[in-house]
């Protein structure tokens, strides 16, 4: 994925990537960090009885496409035939763009709710294929899509370095006098 273009109500999220960096483009926030999972914690040293584990924390552009890559059809029955249900390309209440490095895009449109469940389909499914291009996706599933739209500051990364792990050829660790380099 080369980057990703998401809105909902006209409000719009996109993120362009970079090596392995993600910038945001619209808003222009800056840097939203890397797609590559954080180093694992280094052990701390405790006396008496071992913190509790915390639940992880999903933010970041990776947490965001891990999102869209989970939207899901929960049964057959939630296919239905193809029809408006606001899914017209320039009337979708929202609309989810990937890009590859191959330069193709896929996109989901997304457009009336009912109940706990939006219609969608995808914008290649022109329901030539077979009669029920539209699919009913439960709303638990937009949730995170939703929130990211909505406030886009929430998935930005809070490192206060930003560089690409794979560019690094040497890393200098200092405390006080004492120094380790690898």
């Amino acid at each position: 994925v080369t980057s990703v273009q998401m809105k909902k109500d006209g409000k719009p999220l996109d993120l362009k990537r970079e090596g392995s960096m993600w910038t945001f483009v619209d808003p222009p926030l800056g840097e939203a960090g890397s797609d590559e999972a954080p180093p694992p914690e280094e052990p701390k040293d405790f006396h008496g009885k071992p913190p509790a584990p915390r639940a992880p924390v999903m933010s970041g552009v990776k947490a965001l496409l891990e999102a869209v890559k989970n939207i899901r059809v929960e049964d057959d029955d939630d296919f239905v035939p193809l029809g408006k249900y606001g899914l017209e390309t320039d009337k979708a209440a929202m609309r989810i763009d990937i890009h590859a490095k191959d330069e193709k895009t896929e996109t989901l449109l997304i457009g009336e709710k009912v109940g706990d469940y939006y219609y969608a389909r995808l914008s290649s499914d022109d329901g030539v294929m077979r009669d029920d291009g539209v699919m009913k996706i439960n709303a638990k599933w937009l949730l995170p899509i939703e929130k990211a739209i909505a406030s886009p500051g929430d998935i930005r990364s809070k490192n206060v370095a930003s560089f690409d792990a794979k560019k690094v050829r040497s890393e200098e660790r200092r405390v006080g006098k004492e120094c380790r380099s690898r």
